[in-house]
């Protein structure tokens, strides 16, 4: 009797870290904060990570839940820990200051932040933290709404102009509370 012959997998290269979500994101938002979002595609961010690109549609089935994930991850990055001791005014001015530092750190931020699906829990964290601290500051729901929505969006167009962001966050403050009357 012939002694049967397995056929056993090739061994994984130990060289290769297993690939990941969070591994597809960090590389992806790396490649679009270098080169933009223009130039983040499938084949492209496969080709960075040393993969096929059908080894990333088993992460994100195509580009826009790939830009989702991106826009997650910003989101994730916004310290919505406000000092609840704190005036609302320094309360806002510490989740705009901690946004300005996001879209800093990541020029592909803004138009994901603006454009991009709101409904991942860190985006509805931030948003709810600003209505709670809008709420705070006397804004009726009405207000405090159009403001967390638009905010992303009205620090975006101002932030190129600005060397300090304490000083583009009290403006925009300023702002926000005289619209409000």
């Amino acid at each position: 009797m012939a002694a049967a012959t397995a056929t056993a997998a090739p061994p994984a290269d130990p060289q290769r870290p297993r690939l990941s979500k969070a591994a597809v994101v960090g590389r992806a938002i790396a490649l679009a904060d270098a080169e933009g979002l223009d130039a983040l595609t499938i084949r492209r961010l496969a080709q960075e990570l040393g993969v096929t690109p059908m080894a990333l549609y088993w992460h994100f089935r195509n580009k826009d839940e790939l830009l989702n994930g991106l826009s997650d991850q910003f989101w994730s990055e916004i310290d919505t820990d406000v000092d609840d001791a704190a005036p609302w005014p320094d309360q806002l001015r510490a989740l705009l200051g901690s946004l300005v530092r996001v879209l800093r750190e990541h020029p592909s931020a803004s138009q994901l932040l603006v454009s991009g699906e709101k409904q991942s829990p860190a985006a509805l964290e931030a948003m709810e933290v600003t209505l709670e601290v809008l709420s705070r500051g006397g804004f009726d729901p009405q207000h405090a709404s159009a403001v967390a929505r638009n905010g992303p969006s009205l620090t975006t167009h101002d932030i190129s102009s600005c060397d300090d962001h304490s000083t583009l966050c009290l403006a925009w403050a300023r702002n926000v509370w005289r619209a409000r009357v």
